[in-house]
């Protein structure tokens, strides 16, 4: 099983509080942000950031748990 695709639009932002299950596709051109009340993960075959935001803290506050960001693809992948 592949997972589900994810999309975030310009203008939106997503704030990750939990782990998602493993994910197809993720296509952030909006904002997503983790949330640093816990440590978390996130699974994909392919994560694009096109015009985006992709936050796991930043230089002013930065995250203090765990991060874990996996990817699935593979070398010969189109994406």
């Amino acid at each position: 099983m592949l997972g589900d695709s994810v999309y975030i639009p310009h203008g939106q932002t997503v704030i990750l509080d939990t782990s998602p299950p493993k994910l197809f596709t993720l296509i952030v051109e909006g904002t997503l942000s983790f949330l640093d009340e816990s440590d978390l993960s996130l699974s994909a075959h392919y994560i694009l950031v096109k015009d985006g935001k992709f936050e796991v803290g930043t230089e002013r506050k930065p995250f203090l748990h765990r991060a874990e960001i996996t990817l699935y693809g593979t070398p010969v992948d189109t994406e």
